[in-house]
């Protein structure tokens, strides 16, 4: 991978107003909110810089306060914005095993907001099924740039 520059990385990792933020907007079949709260509470377990941030519409909200206590969104995020992203048709198949698919509404077309959503200062934005086992991700607090994108994701 070629810089163009190189990054300077600073030794002051505190958590001032750094923060995580999950994009979730369940589906028929995918309670995105339910993921977002598992990935938030390994952020907040394993991270200094550990605020959260649940970027959401008002219809997966309404939903998940019949599935779940609101003290488990309070404990799990620091911060609930309700976004109505532009609703497209966007039909992903899922692969729910090596052995069944289905196929399902998927949104997602507003994750390219972050930048005006963040209530933080440093925000790290990360998929509601990417799972943090360590601190390792501060690290991304301590770099001065002002947008980082990781292009070399192999799937």
């Amino acid at each position: 991978m070629k810089k163009s520059k190189k990054q300077e990385i600073s030794n002051d990792l505190s958590n001032g107003n750094n923060g995580v933020i999950f994009f979730a907007y369940n589906n028929e079949q995918i309670d995105y909110i339910r993921l977002a709260v598992l990935a938030a509470s390994a952020v907040k377990k394993h991270m200094k810089n550990n605020q959260t941030c649940l970027i959401t519409d008002k219809s997966s909200l309404d939903w998940n306060s019949k599935s779940m206590t609101s003290n488990v969104l309070d404990k799990a995020f620091d911060h609930i914005i309700t976004e109505e992203p532009e609703h497209k048709t966007n039909i992903r198949k899922f692969y729910d095993s090596p052995w069944a698919t289905f196929e399902c509404q998927f949104e997602n077309w507003n994750k390219n907001d972050v930048i005006k959503l963040t209530p933080f200062d440093k925000t790290l934005m990360l998929d509601v099924d990417f799972l943090v086992n360590n601190n390792l991700l501060d690290i991304a607090f301590g770099i001065d740039e002002p947008l980082m994108l990781y292009t070399d994701a192999i799937t």
